[in-house]
Protein backbone atom coordinates (compact mmCIF):
# COMPACT_ATOMS: atom_id res chain seq x y z
CA UNK A 1 0.00 0.00 0.00
CA UNK A 2 1.42 3.40 -1.02
CA UNK A 3 0.94 6.36 1.28
CA UNK A 4 1.93 10.00 0.91
CA UNK A 5 4.49 10.01 3.70
CA UNK A 6 6.00 6.53 4.09
CA UNK A 7 6.39 3.25 2.24
CA UNK A 8 7.66 -0.11 3.50
CA UNK A 9 9.41 -3.06 1.88
CA UNK A 10 9.76 -6.58 3.32
CA UNK A 11 12.89 -8.64 2.70
CA UNK A 12 10.68 -11.68 2.05
CA UNK A 13 7.02 -12.39 1.38
CA UNK A 14 7.09 -15.88 2.93
CA UNK A 15 8.68 -16.74 6.29
CA UNK A 16 9.17 -20.32 7.52
CA UNK A 17 9.30 -21.04 11.23
CA UNK A 18 9.79 -24.26 13.19
CA UNK A 19 8.66 -24.06 16.84
CA UNK A 20 11.60 -26.17 18.02
CA UNK A 21 14.16 -24.32 15.93
CA UNK A 22 15.89 -20.93 16.15
CA UNK A 23 14.06 -17.63 15.61
CA UNK A 24 12.98 -16.82 12.06
CA UNK A 25 14.05 -13.36 10.91
CA UNK A 26 13.20 -10.82 8.24
CA UNK A 27 13.92 -7.16 7.57
CA UNK A 28 11.56 -4.25 7.02
CA UNK A 29 12.86 -1.17 5.20
CA UNK A 30 10.97 2.08 5.69
CA UNK A 31 11.27 4.97 3.23
CA UNK A 32 10.42 8.40 4.58
CA UNK A 33 8.61 9.92 1.60
CA UNK A 34 7.39 12.92 3.58
CA UNK A 35 8.96 16.37 3.66
CA UNK A 36 9.99 16.30 7.31
CA UNK A 37 12.10 14.41 9.85
CA UNK A 38 10.27 11.44 11.35
CA UNK A 39 10.82 8.36 13.48
CA UNK A 40 9.08 5.04 12.90
CA UNK A 41 7.81 2.06 14.88
CA UNK A 42 6.76 -1.45 13.87
CA UNK A 43 4.31 -4.01 15.24
CA UNK A 44 3.08 -7.44 14.17
CA UNK A 45 -0.38 -8.95 14.49
CA UNK A 46 -2.13 -12.10 13.33
CA UNK A 47 -5.78 -12.82 12.64
CA UNK A 48 -7.38 -14.66 15.55
CA UNK A 49 -4.49 -13.97 17.93
CA UNK A 50 -5.20 -13.07 21.55
CA UNK A 51 -4.95 -9.27 21.60
CA UNK A 52 -4.67 -9.31 25.41
CA UNK A 53 -1.48 -11.35 25.32
CA UNK A 54 1.83 -9.51 25.60
CA UNK A 55 3.67 -9.43 22.27
CA UNK A 56 6.50 -11.66 23.48
CA UNK A 57 6.28 -13.87 20.40
CA UNK A 58 8.40 -11.48 18.34
CA UNK A 59 11.23 -8.98 18.80
CA UNK A 60 11.92 -5.81 16.83
CA UNK A 61 15.24 -3.95 16.66
CA UNK A 62 15.28 -1.06 17.06
CA UNK A 63 12.04 -0.64 19.04
CA UNK A 64 11.80 2.92 17.71
CA UNK A 65 13.92 4.23 14.87
CA UNK A 66 15.87 7.45 15.13
CA UNK A 67 14.43 10.44 13.30
CA UNK A 68 15.45 10.40 9.66
CA UNK A 69 15.18 13.21 7.11
CA UNK A 70 12.90 13.37 4.11
CA UNK A 71 13.91 10.84 1.47
CA UNK A 72 15.98 8.70 3.85
CA UNK A 73 15.44 5.05 4.79
CA UNK A 74 15.61 3.10 8.04
CA UNK A 75 15.64 -0.64 8.63
CA UNK A 76 14.07 -2.92 11.25
CA UNK A 77 15.15 -6.47 12.05
CA UNK A 78 12.24 -8.66 13.17
CA UNK A 79 12.83 -11.99 14.96
CA UNK A 80 9.90 -14.38 15.28
CA UNK A 81 10.41 -16.12 18.66
CA UNK A 82 7.21 -18.17 18.91
CA UNK A 83 3.94 -18.81 17.15
CA UNK A 84 1.39 -15.98 17.47
CA UNK A 85 -1.04 -16.75 20.34
CA UNK A 86 -3.88 -18.18 18.26
CA UNK A 87 -6.27 -20.69 19.90
CA UNK A 88 -5.96 -24.49 19.65
CA UNK A 89 -2.41 -24.53 18.38
CA UNK A 90 -1.40 -24.10 14.77
CA UNK A 91 0.51 -25.81 11.98
CA UNK A 92 0.36 -24.60 8.39
CA UNK A 93 0.22 -21.17 6.77
CA UNK A 94 -1.12 -17.96 8.28
CA UNK A 95 -0.88 -14.26 7.51
CA UNK A 96 1.11 -11.84 9.62
CA UNK A 97 0.21 -8.16 9.43
CA UNK A 98 3.21 -5.85 9.49
CA UNK A 99 2.26 -2.32 10.56
CA UNK A 100 4.72 0.56 10.38
CA UNK A 101 3.64 3.90 11.81
CA UNK A 102 5.02 7.32 12.66
CA UNK A 103 3.74 9.53 15.47
CA UNK A 104 5.22 12.62 13.84
CA UNK A 105 3.59 11.94 10.48
CA UNK A 106 0.38 10.51 11.98
CA UNK A 107 0.37 7.94 9.23
CA UNK A 108 1.03 4.25 8.73
CA UNK A 109 1.73 1.60 6.12
CA UNK A 110 0.79 -2.07 6.23
CA UNK A 111 2.16 -5.21 4.58
CA UNK A 112 1.12 -8.86 4.76
CA UNK A 113 3.69 -11.62 5.30
CA UNK A 114 2.85 -15.30 4.88
CA UNK A 115 4.08 -17.38 7.80
CA UNK A 116 4.61 -21.11 7.31
CA UNK A 117 4.66 -22.99 10.63
CA UNK A 118 6.33 -26.37 10.39
CA UNK A 119 6.05 -29.39 12.64
CA UNK A 120 3.80 -29.85 15.66
CA UNK A 121 3.26 -26.45 17.25
CA UNK A 122 2.43 -25.74 20.86
CA UNK A 123 1.05 -22.65 22.53
CA UNK A 124 1.85 -21.41 26.04
CA UNK A 125 -0.98 -21.49 28.58
CA UNK A 126 -3.33 -18.55 29.01
CA UNK A 127 -3.14 -17.01 32.47
CA UNK A 128 -5.83 -14.86 34.05
CA UNK A 129 -5.39 -13.32 37.49
CA UNK A 130 -8.90 -12.18 38.51
CA UNK A 131 -7.55 -9.79 41.12
CA UNK A 132 -4.29 -7.87 40.68
CA UNK A 133 -4.48 -5.80 43.86
CA UNK A 134 -4.44 -7.46 47.27
CA UNK A 135 -4.65 -5.82 50.69
CA UNK A 136 -4.10 -7.71 53.91
CA UNK A 137 -2.53 -7.37 57.34
CA UNK A 138 0.31 -9.00 59.30
CA UNK A 139 -0.44 -12.43 60.80
CA UNK A 140 -3.25 -12.96 58.28
CA UNK A 141 -3.59 -15.43 55.41
CA UNK A 142 -4.11 -14.45 51.78
CA UNK A 143 -5.20 -16.55 48.80
CA UNK A 144 -3.95 -15.54 45.36
CA UNK A 145 -6.20 -17.08 42.66
CA UNK A 146 -5.21 -17.84 39.08
CA UNK A 147 -7.00 -19.32 36.07
CA UNK A 148 -4.89 -21.45 33.73
CA UNK A 149 -6.07 -22.64 30.31
CA UNK A 150 -4.42 -25.09 27.93
CA UNK A 151 -4.88 -23.73 24.38
CA UNK A 152 -3.44 -26.81 22.69
CA UNK A 153 -5.00 -29.88 21.11
CA UNK A 154 -2.92 -32.13 23.33
CA UNK A 155 -2.38 -32.40 27.08
CA UNK A 156 0.49 -30.40 28.55
CA UNK A 157 2.43 -30.12 31.80
CA UNK A 158 2.74 -26.60 33.21
CA UNK A 159 4.84 -25.27 36.08
CA UNK A 160 3.58 -22.14 37.85
CA UNK A 161 5.96 -20.03 39.92
CA UNK A 162 4.88 -17.17 42.20
CA UNK A 163 7.53 -14.45 42.33
CA UNK A 164 7.98 -11.20 44.19
CA UNK A 165 7.17 -12.41 47.72
CA UNK A 166 9.51 -13.91 50.36
CA UNK A 167 9.51 -17.69 50.17
CA UNK A 168 8.99 -17.85 53.95
CA UNK A 169 5.54 -16.32 53.42
CA UNK A 170 4.42 -19.20 51.20
CA UNK A 171 3.66 -22.27 53.36
CA UNK A 172 2.84 -24.43 50.33
CA UNK A 173 5.84 -23.23 48.35
CA UNK A 174 6.20 -20.93 45.36
CA UNK A 175 5.64 -23.61 42.67
CA UNK A 176 2.70 -25.64 41.44
CA UNK A 177 2.79 -28.37 38.80
CA UNK A 178 -0.26 -28.97 36.62
CA UNK A 179 -1.24 -31.52 34.01
CA UNK A 180 -3.89 -29.98 31.78
CA UNK A 181 -5.92 -31.97 29.23
CA UNK A 182 -6.39 -30.49 25.75
CA UNK A 183 -8.40 -27.26 25.77
CA UNK A 184 -9.16 -27.46 29.50
CA UNK A 185 -9.06 -24.71 32.12
CA UNK A 186 -8.45 -24.98 35.84
CA UNK A 187 -8.36 -22.67 38.87
CA UNK A 188 -5.41 -22.72 41.24
CA UNK A 189 -4.52 -20.76 44.38
CA UNK A 190 -1.29 -19.76 46.03
CA UNK A 191 -1.50 -19.29 49.79
CA UNK A 192 0.41 -16.46 51.44
CA UNK A 193 0.77 -16.39 55.23
CA UNK A 194 2.06 -13.04 56.47
CA UNK A 195 4.28 -13.00 59.55
CA UNK A 196 3.74 -10.97 62.71
CA UNK A 197 3.94 -7.15 62.50
CA UNK A 198 7.49 -7.06 63.82
CA UNK A 199 8.66 -9.28 60.95
CA UNK A 200 6.52 -7.92 58.10
CA UNK A 201 7.59 -4.58 56.67
CA UNK A 202 4.67 -2.31 55.86
CA UNK A 203 4.40 -1.39 52.19
CA UNK A 204 3.47 -2.70 48.76
CA UNK A 205 4.92 -5.73 47.00
CA UNK A 206 4.90 -6.44 43.28
CA UNK A 207 3.98 -10.06 42.69
CA UNK A 208 3.54 -12.03 39.50
CA UNK A 209 3.12 -15.62 38.38
CA UNK A 210 5.19 -17.19 35.61
CA UNK A 211 4.13 -20.29 33.68
CA UNK A 212 6.64 -22.52 31.93
CA UNK A 213 5.78 -25.30 29.52
CA UNK A 214 7.94 -27.45 27.23
CA UNK A 215 8.49 -26.13 23.68
CA UNK A 216 6.97 -22.70 24.40
CA UNK A 217 8.10 -19.39 25.84
CA UNK A 218 7.41 -18.58 29.47
CA UNK A 219 4.40 -16.32 30.09
CA UNK A 220 3.60 -14.09 33.05
CA UNK A 221 0.66 -12.35 34.67
CA UNK A 222 0.50 -9.99 37.59
CA UNK A 223 2.69 -6.97 38.37
CA UNK A 224 6.32 -7.71 37.40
Amino acid sequence: MLTESLTTTLSTEVLTYHPEGPPASFEVTVHNTSRTFASFQLELSAAGADVQAAPTWYRVAPEVSSKIPAGARTRFLVDLLAIPPVPSGFTGTMNLNVRVFSLELRNEDRRVLRLVVEGSSRLPPRLVMPNRNFQTYPSSSLEIPLQVQNLNRQAVDVTLTLQGLPLAWLPDGAEKHLHLPAGKETDVQFVCQLPEPARAAKGSYDLWIEATQAQTMAVQTGQP
